[in-house]
């Protein structure tokens, strides 16, 4: 699995997405926010395999 490292102002925004959400349903709070982790761990996938495949 690829990893990726959020800046401080990427983490700044997660938190307040997820403080959103959660004041109406902290469970849809913790989805969301799952699923955004997922669609980057798939993109650091993604550009590690386009690097390697260019060498």
């Amino acid at each position: 699995m690829s990893s990726f490292i959020f800046s401080p102002a990427a983490r700044q925004d997660l938190i307040e997405i997820w403080q959103y959400i959660a004041e109406e349903n902290i469970e849809n709070a913790i989805k969301v926010l799952s699923k955004i982790e997922e669609k980057c761990h798939m993109l650091a996938s993604f550009l590690t395999l386009a690097t390697n495949a260019k060498t």
